[in-house]
Order: structure tokens, then C-alpha cells, then sequence
């Protein structure tokens, strides 16, 4: 007996070159298309409708059970893997330590937790998790920082007088870091064991390298992964348009002196640095070590299949593929 999901997302296969196809004449009359996006605008709002949408207009959409079928096939680890990625770290002449910077502002106690307990699960061990609280109100945060900090050396804390957002917060943290890379992480986003790992890997192989990012998915409150974000390889012309390097993202000394800007700001700012063509201290890696997990009160805009709720930088999950 076939699988009931894998019979409606057969099915939706079906249908969706038909909408796409239809999608497409409509936009060719203006005088239809006009209130027909008018009506998807105000039917976004409902979740049921506003995955039908998502689903039409994403190009590269997977449906659920094919991309729990690639997550299977391409980014599950056997215990032989865990071993094999053990001892090619042992190996590793010169393992570089990375300082996973995240600043904090009044998180969840839940979702922090977890945001650092993926760094402490990770595969690769030379890392340092610099943290900054924000000015987080009340002292539930500082709180679970401390208690957190109590558990692994390698957890370093600093507290700020006043909030300054996620820039000066960014900034604080990034005092504290002695490593020889720098990561990026919010206070909600949540690494895959192999993550550190295979930018570790990467580096090793190519140790000119002075910034790497991965692709990245999305998970729901059910931790079920989605929306999976495969991206492109070098683009400037894209990156000045959107954050095309999201995260995970590593960053080498070079650039990790520019103060005063948001990690949006930055990264168009540091495009700007290299010429066409693509700059060979520049590598994608080509799995997702990012998960974003769609949750109620995150603070960037959602694009998940939730319009309603938000995720932060919003809760990622950095897994690498």
C-alpha cells in the first residue's frame, strides 16, 4: 500500500505545472491578474491557502515527503560516519578553532537552551561559543547564560550595560573570540552535529578561504524540517539584492573587522570588495548546516508556511548538506 503522503504529493506534481501554466497566462492580462493578486494577498493569511501560494511561486519547491526522501538519502549520519568524521578530525595537522559568535536578547529559555546545546553537541570540538546578552530585561536570560556557561569552559559570556541591538550586541561577542574563524549564529538557531565540522573540511582544503556559507532549511514547531534554501554558488549581483549567504557563515580575519553595521548591511558592503568573477577566498559548501524553525514571536519576516508567525534570524537550524 502506497504511502498517503507520497500519493498527494504525487498528485500535487500533477497539478502544480497546470497552476504554474495558468499562473503564467494570467499574468499576461493585466486586467485579471490585477485583482487575482489582490485576492492571493488577502488569502496569504490563511495557512492552508498561503502553502498553495509558497508552493506555486517557489521555483525550486520540494514537496514534504521529497525532501524528507533527500534528508534520508543525503544528509542522515550512520555512526560509521561519526566515526570516519572522528578520526579525519584527529588527523587534522593544524584543526582550526571557531569562535561561534551570538548575540542575545531576551530569548525564549527553551529555544536558547537548545541553540546551545547544538553547539555543544557538535562533531567537531575546537570551537568557542562567544555570547552577549543584550540588555535582556529581568534576569531570566543572564540566568540561563550563566547556568549554560557553568556546563562548558568553552562558553564565554559578556553582558551589555545597555541594548544596542544586533550589531553592537554582535560586536561585544566578537571581542571575546580568540579562534581562528568566526561563525555567525542567533540566539535561536539551532547547529546539526556536522556542521563545524564540514567548515572545518572545507578549510582544510582550501585554507585561503575567508568566508563560507551553506545552504539552510526551515523546521516547524513539530521538528520537521522544510523549505529547503539550496543556493547558488558565487553571485554578487544576487547577493546585493538579498542575503544570499544567510547561514551557517564563516568568516575569515579579513573580514571580521568591519564594526557598526547589521549582518544585511555587511554583507553588501563586503561584496563590494571583490571584483566579477568569483573571489577565490570564497567557497559555498554544498549541504545545509542552516535550519530556521518557524516560530511564534521570531523577528524577521516569516516565509514559511505560517504568514502569521515569524522567525528570527529566526530559529535556524544550521545543519550542513
Amino acid at each position: 500500500m502506497s504511502h498517503p503522503m507520497k500519493q498527494r504529493d504525487s498528485l500535487w506534481q500533477v497539478v502544480r505545472p497546470l497552476v504554474v501554466g495558468l499562473l503564467s497566462e494570467i499574468r499576461q492580462r493585466p486586467w485579471l491578474h490585477r485583482p487575482m493578486h489582490a485576492m492571493a494577498v488577502k488569502a496569504s493569511g490563511h495557512p492552508v491557502a498561503s502553502k498553495l501560494i509558497q508552493a506555486v511561486l517557489e521555483e525550486h519547491y520540494l514537496t514534504a515527503y521529497e525532501y524528507d526522501s533527500w534528508i534520508l538519502a543525503n544528509d542522515t549520519l550512520s555512526e560509521a560516519d561519526r566515526t570516519a568524521i572522528a578520526r579525519h578530525i584527529a588527523d587534522m595537522p593544524t584543526p582550526p578553532t571557531i569562535s561561534v559568535v551570538m548575540p542575545v536578547y531576551n530569548t525564549d529559555e527553551g529555544f536558547l537552551r537548545q541553540a546551545i546545546q547544538s553547539v555543544r553537541a557538535q562533531l567537531y570540538p575546537h570551537w568557542e561559543l562567544c555570547i552577549a546578552d543584550d540588555a535582556s530585561p529581568g534576569e531570566a536570560t543572564w540566568a540561563a547564560l550563566q547556568a549554560a556557561a557553568a556546563l562548558d569552559p568553552r562558553i564565554k559570556l559578556m553582558r551589555r550595560r545597555t541594548n544596542g541591538h544586533i550589531s553592537a550586541a554582535s560586536n561585544s561577542a566578537l571581542e571575546l573570540a580568540t579562534g581562528d574563524y568566526v561563525a555567525l549564529m542567533d540566539h535561536d538557531d539551532l547547529l546539526s552535529e556536522r556542521a563545524l565540522y564540514e567548515v572545518a573540511a572545507e578549510l582544510e582544503s582550501h585554507p585561503d578561504a575567508q568566508l563560507i556559507y551553506s545552504d539552510e532549511d526551515k523546521m516547524d514547531e513539530q521538528n520537521r524540517r522544510f523549505d529547503p534554501h539550496f543556493k547558488t554558488g558565487w553571485n554578487p549581483e544576487l547577493l546585493l539584492g538579498q542575503n544570499l549567504v544567510g547561514h551557517l557563515c564563516m568568516y575569515g580575519g579579513t573580514y571580521c573587522g568591519r564594526s557598526g553595521a547589521s549582518e544585511k548591511d555587511s554583507k553588501a558592503a563586503r561584496t563590494m570588495i571583490w571584483p566579477c568573477g568569483s573571489p577565490s577566498g570564497l567557497t559555498p559548501l554544498t549541504f545545509a548546516t542552516c535550519r530556521w524553525c518557524s516560530i511564534i514571536g521570531a523577528s524577521a519576516p516569516a516565509l514559511s508556511l505560517f504568514p502569521s508567525w515569524n522567525w528570527p534570524d529566526a530559529r535556524r537550524r544550521h545543519d550542513a548538506r
